[in-house]
């Protein structure tokens, strides 16, 4: 007796047909739930980013805040924080005759900061580190505002994102 000879079966590639590839209604099918996805996505990433952004905002006042306190103290003289015309923000130390000169100024603005309260919308540091008066810098805008409390002793409070 003979063996029976051996065949070696391949499958077709790509299906019973043989085709290899996408067809255009496919592609064109993965493309438009690529789009459907972005069209949900892109928002919250717009969002994301500037809730950054008022982050590093609310960060830099939070450290003007805090270097004007260190400078009074330090320098024995008082200093105030203080929003400009323009919007952007300013340190100023106050010499012996009374005059408020500039000591440190912020580059533009990128979300709005204003102060509630104060000694004239101003937060001044006096020599011992206290405060004049209480206030509240608010940087941003709802959803994302942050507010950074300065309480009469002079220390600060951050809280953020306020509902």
């Amino acid at each position: 007796m003979q063996p029976r000879p051996t065949r070696t079966i391949r499958p077709a590639l790509g299906g019973p047909s043989g085709r290899r590839g996408l067809t255009f209604v496919e592609l064109l099918l993965v493309l438009v739930l690529l789009g459907i996805l972005a069209a949900v996505a892109l928002p919250s990433f717009g969002a994301g980013a500037r809730s950054h952004r008022v982050v590093r905002q609310a960060r830099e006042v939070h450290g003007v805040l805090a270097q004007a306190r260190a400078r009074a103290v330090a320098e024995r003289r008082p200093h105030r924080f203080r929003i400009q015309e323009d919007g952007r923000f300013r340190l100023e130390a106050r010499d012996d005759a009374g005059t408020w000169t500039p000591v440190l100024t912020s580059l533009p603005v990128e979300e709005p900061v204003a102060v509630v309260g104060g000694t004239g919308g101003t937060v001044v540091f006096e020599p011992d580190g206290r405060a004049q008066a209480p206030a509240t810098v608010i940087v941003g805008d709802p959803p994302s505002r942050h507010r950074i409390r300065v309480l009469a002793g002079g220390l600060l409070r951050w809280e953020g994102p306020a509902p």
